[in-house]
């Protein structure tokens, strides 16, 4: 696939919603008997992708000044973007999301990440004292322990975080919303055959699905949109925000996206998506040529798309 940018630049707020949803924090920890510590770090932003939309992961470096490099996994038919170098997680990736802070439970991960890129651009971690302050900021990151061959001398202390504001519905705003939705949104069309068999129903939905530690924001998604629900799962640790009703959808969540276009491949589903509720809209479902149209899009949609 060839590189193209001939866009607009993205937003910022959309780069922080795309994050939110697609975005990894992270910092590999190796011990080296050639390190004057005997440990080695290499600190990561990443977002990895399929590669339909490797020119989104393009955008995306652009936007960050040509930092970091993207890479194809053609075994998976995926592409990464992944930033780095010291100097670039210093000086462009950490004052980014300072400036437009993540707002789901990543900003956690983040703030432990921040606090290690400036020690390892500090140059502490070429001293003990240094290596103990990373290794422990890297364990709370996740909560887990994952180094490998760790050795006894290395200490492992209680980290105190800088407190962290709570969530109010205006930390969303829509650029942040448009690039989550390219992440994490789904568009999608229900069609079924009614009670008499005698027509189908047919029921547009969009939803966002998320872990349910951020059902917090979840919730203050239906007071930024002004509708929608969130609905219960069989697996407890989603969460799920749903629109469904046809005329929230066409007032609010058609508009939102027509003005503030998503810059994934995504985009192509809201497309489909828009033409088959306006046919809906207008009745035309309830025809054999209007429905006979819709069924067709549906099955051009998401997966099933050429």
């Amino acid at each position: 696939m060839e590189k193209n940018l001939n866009y607009i630049k993205l937003n910022p707020g959309w780069i922080t919603g795309f994050s939110d949803g697609e975005a990894s924090f992270s910092v590999s920890v190796s011990y080296s008997e050639s390190s004057s510590t005997n440990y080695t770090f290499i600190p990561r932003y990443a977002i990895e992708l399929k590669d339909t939309d490797l020119n989104v992961l393009y955008k995306i470096q652009d936007f960050f000044n040509g930092a970091g490099k993207i890479y194809l996994i053609k075994n998976k038919g995926h592409a990464v973007y992944v930033v780095s170098k010291i100097h670039d997680l210093h000086n462009i990736i950490i004052p980014h999301f300072v400036n437009y802070p993540l707002l789901t439970i990543k900003r956690i991960a983040f703030l432990f990440f921040k606090e290690i890129i400036y020690l390892m651009y500090n140059k502490e971690h070429l001293n003990i004292k240094g290596v103990n302050a990373i290794i422990n900021s890297r364990l709370y990151m996740n909560k887990i322990v994952t180094v490998e061959n760790l050795k006894d001398k290395i200490i492992h202390l209680p980290i105190k975080l800088a407190e962290i504001n709570p969530l109010n519905v205006n930390d969303i705003t829509v650029d942040w919303f448009v690039g989550f939705t390219d992440a994490e949104g789904c568009f999608f069309l229900n069609i079924r055959p009614n009670k008499k068999k005698t027509n189908f129903w047919v029921s547009p939905i969009f939803s966002i699905a998320q872990h349910s530690r951020d059902a917090l924001l979840f919730d203050l998604l239906i007071e930024f949109l002004g509708g929608g629900f969130i609905c219960k799962e069989n697996n407890k640790d989603v969460v799920r925000y749903r629109a469904e009703k046809l005329s929230f959808i066409i007032s609010t969540i058609i508009p939102l996206f027509d003005n503030n276009p998503l810059q994934s491949k995504k985009i192509k589903e809201f497309l489909d998506f828009s033409i088959a509720c306006k046919l809906k809209n207008n009745k035309l479902h309830l025809t054999e040529e209007g429905l006979s149209k819709i069924k067709a899009i549906k099955n051009n949609m998401n997966t099933k798309r050429n």
